[in-house]
């Protein structure tokens, strides 16, 4: 099918990946943001749909559709505003269309037909120029509002019925009310004579007999009285005046028995067109009035006695009737029979009245018992439904607070598991805690003994030295020594740290770096930094230990 319109061209849409989010008022604002190949392919497809949709079924559900795949997560909150927006240039464009141009009313209908309805059918002139509105307005006016065909489902097999399902059924079908069959004969009553005799109104039952003026809804049964009584003179006959509008439809009995106007006893000749045929004989007449006669009574019942049945036979006393002008059975005798067969006809009619007051009434109480079950039945439909529907919510809050005892008991264990857990690991932590405890104890008293036998070696140490320092060989052996290991500078050399001149060649105030870096200091001078660093002040290089022995800031290093 092909498209309706062009929803890229109304609605000033691109055909490509980018977001939908520009706003109507200004069009020119478009969202630079790309959209997946899914929602791509989706915004696509809705714009095909949209333009197989009639612009005049179209409504904001159906942008919401397109939106909610062509629009960014920044312009998603105004895909309400964008709706409405896309809703109001559609409506635009349809109110832009010309009205009431090119309409011709035409009587033919599509397919070729005659103009019986009065029906005007309306045609389109040449379009405006291709501006955008006038552009959907040529478009839309060739368009087909019908959806695209749709495949036909294939029927479902009938479903089995329960066994109330097919008494219930069985209900229904009684519950239709069964029609008396139709009179087979009903035609013979109905009809009149034969449109080519001449005396067509012949065999009607004699005017302003109230007996005999029934009407149509009278007849019922097979001995019906005829739909159009026939007007009878004792002389001759003649033809009934049609029938006046204002007695049409009167069936009420003060209607049946009014009188009505008696014929004329004598009928005027009736005038012969020129070129036509001289008319028949007074015989061939009467002929023809006694077949008339004959053609128009109504059917003799089986049960009923007839002028026919008497001695000699029916086919004799036929051929009496039909030899010649003479008639041996008389005008009289038919009426006779007309009116015996009549009143028959009158006495079925009412038995069949009342038999059929009495189906109708037993029908009645059929119709009431059968409303009666039925309405028993639909109670005890409901009743079952509403124990069913209590039942089955008394299994689902059986059903959920089991599920809820089960939860419940799942928490329990899992609160008795976590407690078990917690106090496995309580008692792992305590004995963890007892054995580090001990550990520390004995690493303690360890560093505690090592510590005491350091301090007891060092106070051993010092006394041997201080024991060595009182004896004056050991005194002369330091000196020598010292004088032979410490290089003795010229006095002109400058301290490092005081920038003061050597004072004197005592090796107790003076003081050389071991390391050959040249670096003089004063004791004085560099004594807080002995304290705590066995190492040069600049080059950071380790003393001597010769060095320390005879220095007592470096004896403790040694």
């Amino acid at each position: 099918m092909p498209p309706l319109w062009d929803p890229l061209v109304v609605l000033n849409i691109a055909a490509d990946n980018k977001c939908l989010g520009h706003l109507i008022r200004d069009p020119a604002s478009t969202c630079k943001k790309l959209l997946s190949a899914h929602n791509t392919a989706e915004k696509h497809r809705y714009l095909d749909l949209l333009a197989h949709c009639s612009p005049q079924n179209v409504t904001v559900e159906h942008f919401w559709l397109l939106l909610g795949v062509g629009l960014c997560k920044t312009h998603a909150r105004q895909a309400e505003e964008i709706a409405r927006g896309y809703m109001q240039v559609v409506e635009g464009v349809l109110a832009a269309r010309p009205t009431g141009v090119g309409v011709q009313e035409t009587g033919a209908q599509v397919g070729g037909g005659d103009k019986d309805d009065g029906e005007a059918a309306e045609s389109s002139t040449e379009p405006p120029p291709p501006t955008q509105g006038t552009q959907l307005a040529g478009e839309l006016d060739a368009m087909d509002i019908d959806s695209p065909p749709s495949s036909q489902p294939e029927p479902e097999p009938e479903p089995e019925l329960t066994p109330a399902q097919q008494i219930i059924r069985e209900l229904r079908r009684l519950d239709h009310v069964m029609e008396l069959p139709h009179d087979p004969y009903e035609h013979l009553w109905r009809n009149p004579a034969p449109a080519n005799q001449q005396n067509q109104d012949a065999g009607q039952i004699m005017d302003g007999n109230p007996s005999n003026a029934l009407s149509e809804t009278d007849s019922v049964g097979p001995f019906a009285v005829p739909s159009s009584p026939i007007p009878f003179s004792a002389g001759e006959l003649s033809p009934r005046p049609p029938p006046s509008p204002s007695s049409s439809g009167d069936t009420t009995m003060e209607a049946r028995l009014r009188p009505r106007p008696s014929p004329p006893q004598r009928r005027a000749p009736v005038p012969q067109p020129a070129g036509s045929p001289p008319p028949a004989p007074a015989s061939t007449r009467a002929a023809r009035s006694r077949r008339s006669i004959l053609a128009g009574l109504p059917p003799r019942p089986r049960n009923l006695p007839s002028v026919f049945d008497q001695p000699g036979g029916s086919r004799n006393l036929r051929k009496r009737l039909f030899r010649g002008p003479s008639v041996e059975v008389s005008i009289e005798d038919m009426y006779a029979h007309m009116r015996a067969t009549e009143a028959h006809a009158q006495r079925v009619q009412q038995e069949t009245r009342e038999r059929i007051a009495a189906a109708r009434e037993a029908e009645m109480r059929a119709a009431e018992q059968i409303r009666t079950v039925r309405e028993r039945f639909r109670t005890a439909e409901e009743r079952a439904r509403v124990a069913e529907e209590q039942a089955r919510i008394t299994e689902e809050q059986a059903r959920i607070a089991e599920g809820q005892a089960r939860i419940a008991a799942e928490h329990v264990r899992m609160a008795a598991e976590r407690a078990h857990y917690a106090g496995q690991e309580a008692s792992a932590a305590e004995e963890q805690a007892r054995n580090a405890e001990a550990e520390a104890r004995a690493a303690q008293l360890q560093a505690d003994e090592q510590d005491r036998k350091a301090k007891e070696e060092a106070r051993k140490a010092v006394d041997r030295l201080r024991r060595k320092l009182r004896k004056p060989a050991y005194q002369t052996q330091l000196q020598q020594r010292c004088e032979t290991h410490v290089p003795r500078r010229p006095f002109t050399e400058e301290c490092t740290v005081c920038q003061e001149p050597m004072d004197g060649s005592d090796p107790g105030n003076l003081w050389w770096c071991m390391a050959g870096c040249g670096n003089s200091f004063h004791t004085a001078c560099i004594s807080e930094w002995l304290k705590e660093h066995p190492t040069c002040g600049l080059c950071r290089h380790p003393w001597s230990h010769e060095l320390c022995a005879c220095h007592p800031l470096l004896a403790r290093f040694k």
